[in-house]
C-alpha cells in the first residue's frame, strides 16, 4: 500500500514561529528587520548597590527594543525612539510619547531588561540605527632623513634619472649586449622546444 508522501509547506508568521519555538523548546531565528544597537551607549546603569537607574531625565530621548515576556526565549518585539516624559527610578515606570504616531507609552525598564529588552541613548550625531563606520587613517611612509655631510652643508636631493656627469654607454657595447641577451632568449626557446620535442 503506498503512503500519502504530500506535503503542505507555507511561510510562518513571526507569531506562529515563536508559538513553535515555545512548543519544541529552540530559540527563535532573529528577525531580519531588527536594528543593531549595541552600539549605542547604555541608558540603563547600576549605582554601588547594583540597582538600576536610567541615566536620562525627562524631555531626553531614549531608544527602546522590546521583547515579550509571554514565551520562554524572549522573542523580539520593536525597536524604536521614544520622548522621555517621566521616569520613576525606583519602580522603573517610564512615561513616554512616540511621536511617529503621536501616541503615549508606558514601559517600565527594570521589567524590561529581566526580559532581554535594551535601553539605549539617543546617538547627538549620525543614525541610531545604523553603526558608524570605522574610518582607517592611512599612515604616511616614514622616510628616513638623509645623512648629512660632513662639511655641513645642506645635502643635494638627488633627482631621477641618471647622476649628472655621466656618460652614456658606449654603441658597441650597447650592440653587444643586446646580441647576447637575444642569443639567451633563443637559447632557452630552443630549449624548451627540445624537452617538448622530447616528450
Amino acid at each position: 500500500m503506498m503512503e500519502n508522501t504530500f506535503e503542505t509547506r507555507y511561510d510562518m508568521s513571526d507569531e506562529d514561529k515563536a508559538i513553535l519555538a515555545e512548543a519544541t523548546g529552540s530559540a527563535p531565528p532573529k528577525p531580519r528587520d531588527m536594528p543593531n544597537i549595541d552600539h549605542l551607549e547604555d541608558a540603563v546603569k547600576f549605582d554601588e548597590a547594583g540597582r538600576p537607574y536610567l541615566d536620562l531625565k525627562p524631555g531626553d530621548k531614549v531608544v527602546i527594543e522590546r521583547h515579550t515576556s509571554m514565551f520562554k526565549d524572549h522573542p523580539w518585539l520593536d525597536t524604536k525612539v521614544y520622548h522621555l516624559n517621566e521616569v520613576d527610578q525606583a519602580t522603573g515606570v517610564l512615561k513616554l510619547f512616540y511621536e511617529e504616531l503621536h501616541q503615549h507609552a508606558r514601559d517600565n525598564f527594570v521589567a524590561g531588561l529581566l526580559s532581554g529588552g535594551k535601553y539605549k541613548k539617543l546617538p547627538t550625531t549620525g543614525r541610531w540605527d545604523v553603526a558608524p563606520k570605522v574610518v582607517r587613517k592611512v599612515q604616511a611612509p616614514v622616510q628616513s632623513p638623509s645623512p648629512a655631510p660632513a662639511n655641513g652643508e645642506q645635502p643635494v636631493k638627488r633627482g631621477r634619472g641618471r647622476p649628472p656627469g655621466v656618460k652614456n654607454r658606449p654603441k658597441d657595447v650597447i650592440v653587444a649586449e643586446r646580441k647576447a641577451l637575444k642569443e639567451a632568449r633563443l637559447a632557452k626557446k630552443a630549449a624548451r622546444l627540445a624537452k617538448k620535442a622530447g616528450r
